[in-house]
């Protein structure tokens, strides 16, 4: 969320500027209902900030109930992130990559891509993902971001076995790391980083009585320095070698 005097502008999964107002305790928004939220038209936010005013604590207030947040203040994406998960890095730089979202819009959205961070710290490597502080954990990550990604409406109104089943498959397809590594990081380091084998979840193809597929591989993106970054979380990446994957047997 960034805000500036005139527009709330909201970016990662969608970008999107809305006008806000605000009181010393409470933020109001509202947001077209097609857009996050579900249906959500207007929002409050009950927050307090930190005594040193660079973490807000928040409530959403919506018709749904109430959920609890926290705002880091930072001057862009990357300090974000620094501040956010504790590792410090430095991204390559290279003109010709591409961002993200111009490479398959469906397949790297970024709901799919679970976060790694790999930096150093005293001439160490440090590694950990957005769900832990370390890197050891990896399956267990992949299963619980994969768990709260939840599937959408089926424009045929499919019933919810077969909605559930392709919503299993599309996510063992289109999941994906989006790395966040020094630029003093190789490709070969990061995949090594990554290796790990994930169960895949076989009841979309027995219920179709299709055999599965051996594995499917877990593609992982490196991600790259760009001056989009500097307001927001547009990010150029290109996709290395992996030896991750989803295994069906």
């Amino acid at each position: 969320m960034h805000f500036y005097p005139d527009s709330l502008v909201f970016t990662e999964e969608f970008t999107e500027s809305v006008e806000w107002n605000a009181t010393k305790s409470a933020i109001d928004f509202s947001l077209p209902s097609n857009m996050w939220l579900d249906s959500i038209k207007n929002v409050t936010v009950n927050y307090s900030l930190s005594k040193k005013k660079d973490t807000l604590f928040g409530t959403f207030i919506n018709m749904y109930g109430e959920k609890k947040f926290n705002l880091l203040k930072a001057d862009n994406y990357i300090e974000y992130l620094h501040k956010r998960y504790g590792i410090k890095f430095s991204l390559p730089k290279n003109d010709s990559v591409k961002y993200l979202r111009d490479l398959n819009s469906l397949r790297i959205r970024p709901i799919y891509g679970l976060k790694v961070f790999i930096g150093y710290s005293r001439d160490s490597i440090i590694a950990r993902t957005e769900l832990s502080d370390n890197i050891h954990n990896l399956e267990s990550d992949i299963k619980t971001f994969k768990e709260r990604i939840k599937p959408g409406e089926h424009p045929m109104n499919e019933p919810k076995e077969i909605l559930n089943d392709e919503h299993r498959k599309l996510l063992d397809s289109r999941f994906h790391f989006r790395v966040f590594a020094d630029k003093k990081v190789s490709d070969e380091t990061i995949t090594n980083y990554l290796y790990v084998n994930v169960k895949g979840d076989t009841s979309f193809y027995n219920r179709i009585n299709i055999k599965p597929p051996e594995t499917i591989p877990i593609r992982i993106y490196r991600i790259y320095d760009n001056n989009e970054m500097d307001y927001n979380s547009e990010v150029k990446g290109k996709e290395i070698k992996t030896i991750a994957n989803n295994v069906y047997n």
